[in-house]
């Protein structure tokens, strides 16, 4: 992202694949900090 630039499309149309990695990189993350006895919250937004 950057100021004055439109968004990409990544930005503005759905794609399921890059929600299916990112859920992937979420899971490791809260993995590592349930590791070190984190306490984990996960939110979601839906934007329409």
């Amino acid at each position: 992202v950057r100021a004055g630039m439109p968004l990409s499309k990544e930005y503005t149309e759905e794609n399921l694949q890059l929600v299916g990695d990112g859920c992937c990189n979420l899971q490791k993350q809260i993995e590592i900090a349930q590791l070190f006895g984190i306490p984990v919250v996960v939110a979601l937004n839906i934007f329409k």
